[in-house]
């Protein structure tokens, strides 16, 4: 299995799958980027959020396994919404990274990013405190560079 850490990302946006339109709907040239239209909500982070892939061999095709984790920023009625509704497993995602690349995660069709999230108190003064977002994807793409 091979492991790559991607630059970190400043910020996410994402929008209901289906509502997704890719410029190219049969063939997608990994060389190339890609154009997308669609409404994106954007979603307020702490920091610089965080972007692995591995790739692995299963039946005869890689498979990519993308995982990408970052903080909310907000009160915590606004961050429990982001939460209920990224919950629903119905997104494609748009991180755009420190080297201001835009990468997209998920497209109009299935399979879907997978969201799980967490609030977290640590009781020292310098830990972790408020809602996580881990975003999961596994496709035959990994994340796909966008105009």
């Amino acid at each position: 299995m091979n492991e790559k850490n991607l630059p970190g990302f400043i910020s996410v946006g994402y929008c209901k799958s289906s509502n997704l339109q890719p410029d190219v709907l049969d063939i997608y040239d990994e060389d190339d980027r890609m154009k997308i239209y669609g409404s994106l909500i954007n979603i307020p982070i702490v920091g610089i959020g965080s972007m692995t892939v591995s790739s692995e061999e299963k039946k005869g095709a890689t498979v990519y396994n993308l995982i990408s984790s970052f903080q909310i920023c907000g009160d915590d009625e606004a961050a429990k919404k982001i939460c209920s509704v990224l919950s629903e497993n119905i997104h494609a995602f748009i991180f755009e990274t420190v080297d201001r690349n835009k990468m997209l995660v998920g497209t109009h069709e299935k399979p879907f990013p997978t969201v799980m999230w967490q609030y977290m108190n640590e009781s020292s003064p310098t830990g972790k405190r408020g809602y996580f977002i881990e975003v999961a994807y596994q496709n035959t793409h990994s994340a796909i560079l966008l105009e």
